[in-house]
């Protein structure tokens, strides 16, 4: 049987990639892992990889030795891993690490993987290597804009026209054939509502393997609130988002509450929720794989926005309580620059009920 490719770059398209994995019926011996990580998401994504060790062979693009990213921590990935022989030092020269990668699964998969595919890289591996379909991952709420984006007929890939981005993807087109073209038609393995544009498809991620690991796992009476990156993305101003936070906390009143950082987040935001009450709280793992084989599950998973909440509504149905606080257009001075932002949570009242609800800023 040929193999297939799993091109990933997050915990969460790893997460993804072990349920599409199981969901197709790809033996291990038949699927490789094709790591593009960079260092915030790499520790994460090696510790996946560590507990889940269903891979036939994994390569890491993104490591400046590819014989030296899998630590001795893990060591049963090292003896898996296809180590190259020459060290590469930045990720200017992952194009060529990533053809090296192409000729070694010549003649070809049978799928191949995507797990974002804004990513240039990604679409030039689909566009060199031979296989049989192409299947887009979800990376967050992403997918929601990708296939709009390809139902409209508009496209990812930019031909820089001008200045020092020309020459070097001129340069890169000329010595590496790099070719990060739109690709023709895909598949959305998704656990979104999307409707695929011409000659696309859908075939729905519901997290059958994940929710057929859950076990007897140890509840607590605490609150776990996923942090996300809004100050950093110019959403929200500090004061805002301390102005938000202080909100959350209040709605809680006495109950122990934990703030749950997004590997994206600064210090200082960090040192904010801590100063408002938040216990500050670490997972090695992505939250949905940590609390359905691991535990302990809280008795709130809460956010502002967080693709968390949409998935581990899947994952757990009725059996968490899961708060989505709606941020105050009147204390978000970026928020109109991000109109998405407004789908996202009529996407979420949609599938609201008891286990599962949006809460306006009146109400905290």
């Amino acid at each position: 049987m040929m193999k297939s490719a799993f091109l990933v770059k997050s915990p969460l398209q790893l997460l993804n990639a072990c349920e599409a994995r199981h969901h197709f019926g790809i033996r291990p011996e038949d699927a490789v892992l094709i790591l593009m990580a960079d260092r915030k998401s790499r520790p994460q994504l090696l510790n996946v990889a560590a507990l889940e060790n269903t891979w036939s062979q994994i390569y890491d693009l993104g490591a400046p030795r590819l014989n030296t990213a899998i630590t001795e921590i893990h060591a049963e990935l090292r003896k898996k891993a296809n180590l190259f022989n020459r060290p590469l030092k930045n990720y200017g020269f992952m194009p060529y690490k990533a053809n090296r990668l192409i000729r070694s699964l010549l003649p070809g998969v049978a799928y191949l993987f995507i797990g974002d595919y804004k990513v240039g890289l990604m679409r030039h591996i689909a566009h060199r290597l031979p296989h049989r379909e192409t299947v887009v991952l979800d990376d967050g709420n992403s997918t929601i804009d990708i296939a709009r984006k390809r139902a409209r007929g508009e496209g990812y890939a930019r031909i820089h026209r001008a200045g020092i981005k020309r020459i070097r993807y001129s340069l890169k087109n000329m010595l590496l054939g790099y070719a990060p073209d739109d690709i023709e038609a895909v598949t959305f393995f998704t656990a979104f509502q999307v409707l695929p544009g011409p000659g696309d498809q859908i075939i729905t991620n519901d997290f059958s393997w994940l929710r057929s690991q859950i076990r007897n796992i140890e509840g607590t009476s605490a609150v776990y609130f996923l942090g996300s990156p809004l100050v950093e993305a110019g959403i929200l101003q500090p004061d805002e988002f301390e102005w938000h936070l202080g909100k959350v906390r209040q709605f809680f009143g006495q109950r122990s509450i934990f703030y749950v950082p997004h590997r994206r987040e600064s210090r200082q935001n960090i040192d904010r929720a801590a100063r408002l009450g938040f216990g500050i709280k670490r997972f090695d793992l992505p939250i949905e794989y940590q609390l359905a084989r691991i535990g302990p599950v809280p008795a709130y998973l809460a956010s502002f926005i967080s693709t968390a909440l949409e998935n581990c509504r899947i994952i757990f149905g009725d059996h968490m309580r899961i708060l989505s606080f709606r941020l105050n257009p009147h204390h978000a001075a970026g928020l109109h620059r991000h109109p998405r932002f407004a789908s996202i949570y009529e996407s979420y009242e949609q599938k609201s009920g008891d286990s599962f609800r949006v809460i306006d800023p009146e109400s905290y």
